[in-house]
């Protein structure tokens, strides 16, 4: 009524309909499904909602009603306002879904479950991933790893992961990085640089979460889950890319040297590299030649224009 007051309508068509308190109750949660913008959360406080009174509906006429398969469903839905409120909070923005709420709800610190939930909305993990992770993080992942594409885990390697469709394996104190090839056609190769940096950094910060995070001892007729990486492989961890390139020729070697290892252990050949190499370097001697001429054209313009001011008018 008083947007209609506000828009300087007299009249409004009304449909008036008798309908209970149970009935008007369902209504509201009924308009609110057909919402395009309608989030979990505002669902689940509709499906809590119908099981109190007026309606006291089960879970299994509020999943009848609204089409889902089972009441099951619709209680794992309602148990999201349980959640604590960060994970709400990414639950209503649509950072993260019902479905990654069934394996985060196996971890039982709730600080640890909205830690790993933010994680999990900010690098995008899909629910495969964030499934393996949960797996790892409470000891029970499956006693034969296999990568992404399906195929067996590394042998002899102790953690691996996935990350930009690299496949990350620890072998001690060093970490092997394949599965991934640079395509020149489709490409950039900062892009290229960064995806394999980002993989990098993200494999090392896991195994940093995995070295402090305590995990319950395993029974000696079971095989024995992958070793722990203590906290003096991650000091002595190389680098994952090289330094900015330097002005001397010794540091544009080693970063050279550091970008063809990151290249053949992604699964590329030197080939790959070496055009963009010799490229790039073009291209900066090129800019070096222009911003030389320009430094020489301003010197020699000034230089004209002090000689004619010193000189002694006729």
């Amino acid at each position: 009524m008083r947007a209609a007051k506000e828009l300087g309508w007299e009249t409004i068509q009304g449909v008036c309909e008798q309908m209970s308190d149970a009935e008007a109750a369902a209504r509201v949660v009924t308009e609110n499904e057909v919402r395009s913008d309608a989030n979990i959360m505002e669902k689940a406080a509709g499906y809590k909602r119908l099981t109190q009174p007026p309606c006291n509906f089960s879970f299994e006429e509020i999943a009848r009603r609204y089409g889902w398969s089972s009441s099951t469903s619709i209680r794992r839905v309602v148990d999201l306002l349980n959640e604590p409120k960060p994970i709400q909070e990414l639950l209503s923005r649509d950072r993260i879904g019902e479905t990654q709420m069934r394996y985060l709800s196996r971890i039982k610190d709730p600080k640890v479950r909205a830690r790993l939930a933010r994680r999990a909305a900010d690098e995008g993990w899909t629910v495969k991933m964030l499934e393996q992770r949960i797996a790892r993080k409470l000891g029970n992942a499956p006693k034969v790893a296999r990568a992404s594409n399906g195929k067996t885990a590394k042998k002899g390697a102790t953690y691996e992961d996935d990350y930009n469709h690299f496949h990350c394996a620890l072998f001690g104190d060093q970490v092997e990085l394949s599965g991934r090839r640079f395509k020149m056609n489709e490409e950039m190769l900062d892009q290229y640089v960064a995806d394999h940096r980002a993989a990098l950094e993200s494999f090392v910060r896991d195994v940093r979460d995995r070295s402090t995070t305590p995990r319950a001892p395993e029974s000696s007729g079971q095989l024995a889950s992958p070793i722990q990486p203590g906290p003096a492989v991650i000091s002595t961890a190389p680098a994952p890319l090289s330094a900015d390139a330097q002005s001397t020729s010794s540091e544009g070697a080693a970063k050279t040297r550091d970008d063809v290892a990151s290249f053949l252990a992604a699964g590329a050949s030197i080939k790959d590299l070496v055009p963009n190499r010799e490229a790039a370097g073009a291209r900066e001697r090129r800019s070096q030649w222009r911003r030389d001429g320009a430094a020489k054209t301003a010197r020699t313009r000034g230089n004209t224009k002090m000689n004619l001011l010193r000189a002694p008018s006729s």
